[in-house]
């Protein structure tokens, strides 16, 4: 008996642990993005002034909204220097315990980016690119 009352009383507090993962999400702003349907509500953006260039890569990976599904470009296997890049992130609403955070990182020099995908289930760290854009 104690051991359903142990299993049940864990099965009720594992929502507050994944919820609590998200506090910083009060020090970023809300997205100014129209969002097209009720299925991205709580997707939440790193920052809310992006500039035309990094507003057209993210209508090319997530249409009018913030969901990105999939990435349309090639798993990234060679080592690549981020660190001089511009980025953003796309985090998943704070319930969703098992949703993809998507970081994009954009080379204005070179007019490419990329786009690291972690996050899930699973716990994946993948990173999708280059794909090119135009200013």
């Amino acid at each position: 008996m104690k051991e359903c009352i142990f299993i049940l009383l864990l099965l009720a507090f594992m929502p507050l642990g994944c919820l609590s993962r998200h506090n910083q999400h009060a020090t970023h702003e809300q997205s100014d993005i129209s969002m097209s349907s009720q299925c991205h509500v709580g997707y939440w953006i790193s920052t809310t002034n992006l500039p035309t260039y990094a507003r057209a890569i993210l209508n090319q990976l997530a249409g009018n909204g913030l969901i990105i599904q999939s990435v349309d470009l090639p798993e990234e296997t060679n080592s690549v220097e981020l660190t001089h890049c511009e980025c953003f992130s796309i985090h998943p609403p704070e319930a969703m315990c098992d949703g993809f955070t998507h970081t994009i990182y954009i080379n204005r020099a070179l007019k490419q980016y990329w786009v690291l995908r972690t996050g899930g289930y699973a716990g994946t760290r993948t990173l999708y690119g280059p794909g090119k854009y135009d200013e």
